[in-house]
């Protein structure tokens, strides 16, 4: 699940998401909560991404930061993904840019 780490709405909408996929498809399904656009350092939320920090945690995911247009740890996303196939993970992006 991606969330606009320059934004607060895109991350608020990460709690309904989750609930949707919990009731579709059950709690066995991992979510990984990516923060994108960090390299927009100075629009960054700081408390965003530790709030993206804690729900990630709350939710027994696991958090990363990342860029999508300089391709920041996106290859490494992609990499735990494929690390854990024996699991399935589920990826929303909820930026409408």
């Amino acid at each position: 699940m991606v969330y606009d780490a320059t934004e607060r709405d895109t991350f608020e909408r990460t709690d309904a998401w989750v609930k949707e996929i919990r009731i579709k498809l059950g709690n066995s399904i991992p979510i990984i909560i990516a923060a994108n656009k960090c390299d927009l350092s100075m629009m960054v939320k700081d408390d965003l991404i530790e709030s993206g920090k804690v729900f990630a945690a709350k939710n027994k995911s696991d958090h990363m930061k990342v860029s999508a247009r300089s391709g920041e740890n996106v290859h490494q996303l992609f990499e735990n993904l494929a690390i854990s196939k024996n699991r399935r993970f589920t990826l929303l992006f909820l930026t409408e840019h």
